[in-house]
């Protein structure tokens, strides 16, 4: 059977002109499932007026037609779970190479660091009484300072051993 366009054109109604009805009856609705390895993913249906072996064909056809959907949609998918996995083992290899980096960076600041504690040390031991009152507020702005970046290196330390789980907080301002 053919199609026909319903009465009352696009200069009456726009609405009608893209409605279509067929002249014969419907003699048979042929359906097929649209499956995928998560399952049912919809159903193709046509209605349709052959019979017999004809209608036999178009249950073929739309079978493959709904087969390659479906297979279609299974590729779209698992190339997305594709692309996050590989998204999520990228950031996982950035964070190995941060936390390595950080241990670096910690192991580079911690030895002058010592060095600076233990040459601030002797000093203080060192200079004469009368000096100490004048360079007292010097030592404490030292010793804060090197309290400090010690604090960064431990956290530098602890986020190259446990990674971003680890307890790194923010070195608190000196002002």
């Amino acid at each position: 059977g053919g199609c026909r366009r319903l009465e009352g054109g696009a200069k009456k109604n726009p609405a009608n002109s893209a409605r279509l009805a067929f002249r014969s009856k419907i003699a048979t609705v042929t359906s097929a499932a649209m499956k995928s390895g998560e399952g049912l993913k919809g159903v193709l249906s046509v209605a349709h007026t052959e019979t017999g072996r004809e209608s036999a064909n178009v249950t073929k056809f739309l079978r493959t037609i709904a087969s390659q959907f479906a297979a279609r949609h299974e590729r779209i998918h698992l190339n997305q779970v594709n692309v996050r996995t590989q998204a999520e083992m990228v950031a996982s290899v950035k964070m190995s190479e941060l936390g390595k980096m950080a241990g670096g960076i910690a192991h580079e600041i911690n030895t002058p660091l010592g060095t600076i504690m233990l040459l601030a040390g002797g000093l203080k031991e060192k200079l004469p009484e009368k000096c100490l009152p004048e360079l007292a507020q010097s030592m404490v702005q030292l010793s804060s300072t090197v309290e400090r970046i010690a604090a960064m290196v431990k956290g530098l330390r602890t986020f190259s051993t446990e990674g971003a789980d680890g307890p790194f907080e923010p070195a608190k301002d000196a002002h």
